[in-house]
């Protein structure tokens, strides 16, 4: 073998041995890829989960705001009717001067008129 067969020899196993080092290298890389990809397509799934369990909350919180929101104002109706019916017992009680009152009616009157 002469010496320039030995030379290329040596060359083509030095670029065949960085050849190897350079793919093991870059296969490592890739497994490392592969693996930030599965978190990363894990954490996507995990923040698609969580945006829709946040979705079905306030849906549910705004069923519960106008589920509030009504029985709220039916307690208000309530009230006003309740207002009005003890304000028209109030205005009779005192139109109706001639009858006497026992004291129990004189204090309710007395208490509904604070109210007022």
């Amino acid at each position: 073998m002469s010496t320039f067969e030995i030379i290329i020899n040596f060359a083509v196993i030095t670029l065949l041995v960085l050849t190897i080092i350079y793919i093991w290298r870059l296969n490592r890389n890739i497994n490392i890829l592969r693996n930030n990809q599965e978190s990363i397509a894990s954490l996507a799934q995990s923040l698609t989960e969580a945006s829709a369990k946040a979705e079905n909350a306030v849906i549910s919180l705004k069923a519960a705001a106008h589920e509030t929101a009504r029985n709220l104002h039916n307690i208000v109706e309530e009230a006003e009717h309740t207002g009005k019916s003890l304000n028209s017992f109030i205005d009779i009680e005192t139109s109706d001067n001639d009858q006497p009152k026992s004291e129990a009616e004189l204090e309710l009157i007395e208490a509904l008129r604070a109210l007022r």
